[in-house]
């Protein structure tokens, strides 16, 4: 599913046969950082599709990289993809 230029989400229906092989126990450390060419757009465009508030850290030694907030904890990474990553 294509949201924003150069973001791509991939749904798939838990239990698939991909999924049970990939499954870890509850509790386990995950984490999802999402890259984009056009990182502001991508945070809206997902941010509204899950409920997240994109929050951009401002920091110029942050990269212009940033947080997806639920209820008040994060709950993904979101930053640019550099140009020599396009495909």
């Amino acid at each position: 599913m294509a949201g924003v230029q150069g973001a791509r989400l991939e749904l798939r229906r838990i239990g698939d046969a991909h999924d049970r092989a990939h499954l870890v126990p509850p509790g386990t450390p995950s984490w999802v950082d999402l890259g984009s060419f056009e990182a502001a757009a991508a945070g809206a465009f997902y941010g509204g599709l899950f409920g997240w508030n994109a929050e951009m850290d401002p920091r110029p030694e942050a990269g212009g990289y940033g947080m997806f907030i639920l209820r008040s904890k994060s709950v993904a990474g979101l930053g640019p993809l550099e140009t020599d990553a396009r495909l």
